[in-house]
């Protein structure tokens, strides 16, 4: 405060000094103008004390408008400010022929526009996270958005008219960077037209995100035309303008942003609606916290026959965390990740409806390429024979093509049909063959196609089981993890033991021969000792053994 209050003083001291020379030198007033704004050191004097007096009005406005800034807020215009500097120069650098007084005056006002427009939108971003707001708040944010809006239209119709006249092609980029003001500003209109909605309403809204998302799309869309059109028309005259590069990747990416969060918000609250599954009094009771932590409310189960809404149906996220459902319909607007955990939702979500999606019946299956010839009466009890039953070398699945064997017409006559298949004490030890040992006369050439040419290369691949593991098959696969683990650290004692010995073995090299018994008996007494307590599991007998020998 006390250094701009310093700079402030001494830039008018020096302005002062300067006119005053000046006069004193011309002793006339237009004289005094003609030298002030020909000589190079009083217009860069001049420029200083405009730069000041631009600095005093922006405080000025920050104080009428704004009050007093949040650190937030001061960061986010700092940093904003830095980047339109940049900009800026690369302006400067192509319209460099353009150069001059009127330029610079044009650029240092939209500066000054842009900030307003940044601390605008951040101070209509604040009202979300504000419960209660005054009177005040919104006379401010209002006649800001006037004034705003007044100043980028007039500066709009300067910068439409002037690029008529040869030498003020600038003017364009100055033009566009208005239409772009008045875009933003329209979308904070907007965005405080939807939180005053909000705020006067008694329960959260849940289809605010989602007009929110749609907004962001419309002005991502129309920046993107804006820029899109303003280097067509720049590329008649100038080469491609590379201070449009950066904004138009900007605009590209928050377009692209917007879309893919509406895209994803729907699709996470299809999945909220058709496979997360309704919490039941037993989850909210076996759960640890029952707030939502999103509403900070406390999770109450809905009566049985009583009526539900919004505010009572809880739902149950696959990582077992329980919400309010219009919290997560809200919540899913805006990210689709877990509000404990964030983990991802849609990711488990396709997971666990891979898991629970039903058998497809017979009827929806592929149907085969070629149709399906009539199955005799054998090949059916064939087809029914236990899976134990079926030789080794034959994978699981695969079944050799049947050929029905030849009968005689007198054979046919006498044939009678088993109604029971044998059983596996029945059989002989050896499978039967699938085709006839004679050929039957008139054999015709088989028909050939991707089905029957190579069954075990061509066979479909097999479907995941439809269902979870029952608990019979968990356990076992748990029991032998544990027998695993048991081996493994048994035979780490094992191991240790036999370094020990080695150990004992390499210093009794060393030592004199008294000491070298004791120390052998001391080692073998501790290997003795581990392998009793091992080779107690027959699992790690055989380690034992391996190690001894």
């Amino acid at each position: 405060m006390r250094c701009s209050t310093a700079v402030v003083v001494s830039s008018f001291l020096l302005t002062s000094l300067v006119v005053w020379s000046a006069y004193n030198r011309k002793k006339q007033f237009y004289p005094t103008v003609v030298y002030v704004t020909n000589n190079q050191p009083c217009v860069t004097v001049l420029l200083f004390q405009c730069a000041v007096l631009l600095f005093m009005f922006a405080k000025v406005a920050n104080s009428l408008f704004f009050g007093r800034l949040q650190q937030a807020e001061v960061d986010n215009l700092v940093s904003q400010a830095w980047y339109s500097f940049f900009d800026m120069c690369l302006v400067f650098a192509f319209f460099q022929d353009e150069l001059g007084t009127e330029f610079l005056f044009l650029f240092s006002i939209l500066l000054l526009v842009r900030a307003f427009h940044w601390l605008i939108e951040e101070r209509v971003e604040y009202m979300e996270r504000t419960p209660v707001l005054n009177e005040l708040f919104h006379v401010r944010v209002l006649s800001l958005i006037f004034i705003l809006g007044v100043v980028d239209v007039y500066y709009l119709r300067n910068a439409y008219w002037k690029p008529t006249t040869p030498g003020h092609t600038a003017h364009l980029a100055v033009g566009v960077e208005y239409v772009n003001l008045l875009v933003s500003l329209f979308s904070i209109t907007v965005r405080y037209i939807i939180h005053s909605i909000d705020s006067m309403r008694d329960h959260p809204w849940d289809k605010k995100p989602m007009y929110l998302l749609y907004l962001d799309i419309l002005v991502g869309f129309f920046r993107l035309l804006i820029y899109v059109d303003f280097t067509v028309l720049i590329c008649v005259r100038h080469p491609f303008p590379l201070f449009v590069a950066r904004p138009i990747y900007l605009s590209v990416r928050s377009l692209k942003k917007a879309i893919r969060d509406v895209l994803m918000s729907r699709r996470a609250i299809r999945y909220m609606n058709t496979v997360f599954s309704d919490a039941s009094s037993a989850d909210l009771a076996a759960s640890s916290d029952t707030v939502c932590i999103i509403c900070r409310e406390e999770m109450q189960s809905p009566v049985g026959g009583g009526p539900s809404n919004q505010n009572t149906v809880l739902k149950r996220l696959p990582c077992s965390h329980i919400f309010h459902v219009s919290c997560l319909r809200s919540w899913f607007q805006r990210q689709q990740t877990c509000p404990t955990c964030r983990s991802d939702v849609i990711r488990q979500a396709r997971q666990q409806e891979l898991h629970v999606r039903p058998n497809q019946p017979q009827g929806l299956q592929r149907p085969s390429s070629a149709p399906a010839a009539p199955v005799s009466t054998a090949s059916a009890g064939q087809q029914n024979v236990d899976a134990s039953d079926r030789p080794r070398w034959m994978p699981p699945g695969i079944q050799l093509p049947f050929i029905p064997p030849y009968w005689s017409s007198q054979a046919q006559s006498g044939l009678t049909i088993p109604q029971s298949i044998p059983t596996s004490s029945s059989m002989p030890p050896f499978p039967p063959l699938p085709f006839p040992l004679v050929t039957p006369p008139f054999f015709g050439i088989p028909v050939v196609y991707p089905g029957n040419l190579l069954p075990s290369a061509m066979s479909p691949m097999p479907e995941p089981p439809s269902s979870s593991p029952n608990s019979t098959s968990e356990a076992q696969l748990r029991a032998s993890a544990e027998a695993r683990f048991t081996a493994l650290r048994q035979i780490n004692v094992l191991l240790n033991a036999a370094v020990l010995q080695m150990n004992a073995y390499l210093s009794a090299v060393s030592q004199p021969p008294d000491s070298v018994a004791s120390g052998l008996s001391a080692s073998n007494a501790t290997t003795v000792a581990a392998a009793v307590s091992v080779n107690s599991d027959p699992i790690t007998s055989v380690a034992s053994d391996c190690i001894t020998t």
